[in-house]
């Protein structure tokens, strides 16, 4: 005969099973509370995350987050870390639009941009708010107060690309050059050098995206017959211009500065292209899964940030203001990090080593000086 189970015994039941699931609740609930009962650093990352460079902006996100989940995950650490990322096109307008919501609704520590143009246009806003800007760009942008440049310069680029003309004795050079702050900067160093060494040069200068007016700019370029062409500039453009190199058939030795990287261009046909810049190393793309060096550039800088905030902050007890933040930087003048030794100068330049690179067999090779 089967034994009858009471209404009142199966409510018994659920009503046991739901305060031993509360007490769970509340244990883990309290556990994460625990886990998270820490003062929290918040850091803004403004990148491209769409368009012609959005696929920049995902790998550098990536770096970023690698950084600082790693850093969440130690027991031991003083702050949390929270980051706070935002796609900016790389339009400077949109960057000063997000820049000041970062600063006045999400109340970021830190804000780390891209290149010469949105980060010049949010410089002034940092510095008005006292705050710290990291940036990654060729313009000589840092002061040493607010904001700091982890990268190579036009200073570091320019000698590197003239030493390359003078090693191989090109005597007639094209310089196709997009007007940025970063590219002004490398061709105003590298034009009296070359004039004093009496070598031939022709500027293609552009600021557009019109398709057409890159067919003709390479055209006029193939038909001088230059025995080097310089190439400096960023996506869409650069892309634009790999283009009618391919198409054109292009047959003149190239140079660029992280050219290959940022354009994505086809390694088949670029063959034997060379290029100045940042550091290369195969591992570094195996573990950050990138081949730009903006993702080493914001793992190293990320690395160089919370090991910052880390060591202030355990010496004050507290989140240290942008000052303190600035002088426990300074206390340590080179970091080790995945590009290399990166030294902190005092107008806010943490250099990294400048290389020369070549595309071989589809790879990027870099290349002893």
């Amino acid at each position: 005969m089967t034994k009858k189970v009471s209404w009142k015994k199966i409510i018994g039941w659920c009503l046991a099973v739901l305060v031993v699931a509360s007490i769970i609740s509340i244990n883990v609930y309290q556990q994460q509370e625990q886990k998270s009962d820490k003062p929290v650093i918040k850091i803004g990352l403004i990148y491209p995350m769409t368009g012609a460079m959005g696929y920049l902006g995902k790998d550098v996100l990536n770096s970023a987050q690698m950084v600082l989940d790693k850093a969440n995950s130690n027991p031991d650490r003083y702050f949390n870390y929270k980051l706070i990322a935002q796609d900016d096109e790389l339009k400077a307008a949109n960057t000063i639009t997000i820049a000041h919501k970062m600063l006045d609704m999400d109340g970021v520590h830190l804000i780390m941009s891209s290149w010469s143009g949105p980060s010049s246009a949010i410089k002034p806003l940092m510095i008005e708010n006292d705050k710290i800007l990291f940036i990654d760009s060729y313009a000589d942008l840092s002061d040493g107060k607010n904001i700091f440049n982890c990268s190579v310069t036009g200073s570091d680029l320019a000698p590197a690309a003239l030493d390359f003309i003078f090693k191989w004795k090109f005597k007639n050079v094209g310089l196709i050059f997009q007007q940025v702050p970063g590219g002004v900067e490398i061709l105003n160093i590298m034009e009296p050098k070359l004039k004093e060494k009496g070598i031939t040069y022709e500027k293609y200068l552009y600021d557009g995206k019109e398709l057409d007016a890159f067919r003709t700019m390479v055209a006029r370029v193939k038909s001088n017959n230059h025995d080097l062409v310089i190439l400096y500039g960023w996506a869409p453009g650069i892309v634009f211009i790999a283009r009618e190199i391919k198409s054109q058939e292009f047959d003149m030795p190239l140079l660029g500065f992280d050219t290959v990287e940022t354009a994505n261009y086809d390694f088949t046909y670029f063959d034997g292209f060379y290029e100045v810049g940042k550091p290369y190393n195969a591992e570094w793309e195996n573990f950050l899964k990138s081949k730009h060096p903006d993702a080493v550039y914001m793992y190293d800088a990320m690395n160089v940030i919370v090991n910052t905030y880390e060591k202030a902050g355990r010496a004050l007890k507290r989140i240290p203001t942008t000052k303190e933040f600035r002088d426990t930087m300074y206390q340590q003048r080179d970091y080790q990090g995945l590009i290399g030794n990166v030294h902190l100068e005092d107008n806010g330049l943490l250099r990294v080593p400048t290389f020369l690179k070549q595309i071989k067999n589809k790879r990027i090779i870099p290349l002893e000086e």
